[in-house]
């Protein structure tokens, strides 16, 4: 019941959130329609102006080549300024609407910033109207008539400015403790848009992964007495030798906590999905790598203060090579090397265990009796068997 109240209310939250950035989404929208409608009425004054009848003498070519260049360029920015709008129109509220989870915030902010550049286009597209103006009185009448448009067109593009400078933007500018561009909503460290859980102290994430988030929720259960303190410490023990043998089998930092923990398959490496032992936490063995290519990690102190030693490396199960893991807490992992496929986790602390080798002479296959379960397991060498045998062992005391 209170895990199905929480999804309500995470539920509840995030379309109440959704309704706010919906209205941010349409903001944007009519933001954009007014500036593609005005857009398109300069760009159509910039295209008459580059098809009118000349009506001057042969002797003005040097203001006839300004008064084109300048429409020109004006044409240009409107017909950006159009372009911009017209996607942010079409695709900005399609990905909010049809996108993933979080695509309503990403959609909001990129139509932000792309405003910020349309208007900036737009001005720019009219203030080389503007120009062209000047330029065209120049090229068709007198000089004196020239000097008086001249004069007011200037003098009109300096009132504008400090118009909209002094007078306009004050208006409307945003207290300075207020934040103009579009942010996350946040609830407790809660995002409701993405599902996930945020460090509000700044840095990483810290209730992001999903160790901590279990392990406040497993709290939460034992401080409303729904848990024993007994079973509370036994999930949250599990929790954390669950994390230390995924962090063993893919050390790798290019994959994500959650994926480390759960296999999620494929890998970011870029190699075929293989991820590479790290070579600070774990050492291989020679004999491994010249028979193998990729070798079995010996037993080593992991941490200067654990005071335990974990075993790491690659074994054959069912006919097929696997990674394999032994975490200080007594998990075993088992991880594909291509990654195509999900770890599997064995818990062996606690229980009764016992390791035999296999009766063929010269074998290095040994079986792992664990509970009423029974796991045949090959190692490259006897030395690595008799390693494996023995932090096997030592595992069911633990």
């Amino acid at each position: 019941m209170i895990a199905a109240d929480k999804q309500e209310l995470e539920s509840r939250l995030k379309q109440v959130t959704l309704q706010i950035r919906e209205k941010e989404i349409s903001v944007f929208t009519d933001n954009f329609a007014v500036l593609s409608t005005q857009s398109a009425f300069l760009t159509g004054l910039g295209f008459g102006g580059l098809t009118m009848v000349p009506t001057w003498s042969n002797d003005k070519r040097v203001t006839e080549v300004i008064f084109y260049t300048l429409v020109s360029i004006s044409i240009g920015f409107n017909i950006l300024t159009l372009c911009i709008s017209s996607w942010c129109m079409i695709f900005g509220p399609g990905l909010a609407i049809r996108g993933p989870d979080g695509s309503m915030s990403r959609a909001v902010e990129g139509m932000y910033a792309e405003r910020k550049w349309a208007l900036r286009f737009f001005w720019v597209g009219l203030f080389f109207i503007m120009l062209s103006g000047i330029s065209l009185g120049w090229l068709k009448f007198q000089n004196k008539t020239a000097i008086t448009m001249t004069f007011i067109f200037v003098v009109f593009i300096f009132v504008f400015f400090a118009y909209v400078k002094y007078i306009t933007r004050p208006r409307f500018r945003f207290p300075k403790d207020a934040r103009r561009k579009p942010g996350e909503f946040k609830v407790g460290g809660y995002d409701p848009e993405t599902g996930k859980y945020a460090d509000t102290t700044g840095g990483v994430a810290a209730l992001e992964n999903p160790q901590q988030k279990a392990v406040q929720e497993i709290e939460s259960l034992r401080q409303r007495g729904i848990l024993t303190d007994d079973e509370a410490r036994a999930k949250i023990s599990l929790i954390r030798a669950q994390v230390e043998a995924a962090e063993i089998a893919n050390p790798s930092g290019s994959r994500s906590l959650r994926n480390r923990m759960f296999g999620s398959g494929g890998s970011s490496s870029g190699s075929g999905g293989h991820v590479p032992m790290s070579p600070t936490s774990v050492r291989m063995s020679t004999d491994s790598q010249s028979s193998l290519g990729v070798g079995l990690v010996d037993k080593q102190e992991v941490g200067s203060s654990s005071g335990r030693d974990v075993i790491a490396g690659m074994l054959v199960r069912d006919g097929k090579l696997h990674r394999f893991a032994l975490s200080q807490r007594g998990v075993l992992i088992q991880s594909p090397l291509n990654g195509a496929g999900a770890n599997k986790e064995w818990l062996l602390a606690g229980q009764q265990i016992s390791v035999a080798p296999d009766s063929k002479p010269n074998s290095t296959t040994f079986v792992l009796t664990y509970g009423k379960n029974k796991m045949k397991l090959g190692a490259n060498s006897y030395d690595e068997m008799i390693a494996w045998m023995d932090a096997l062992n030592r595992t069911g005391l633990m």
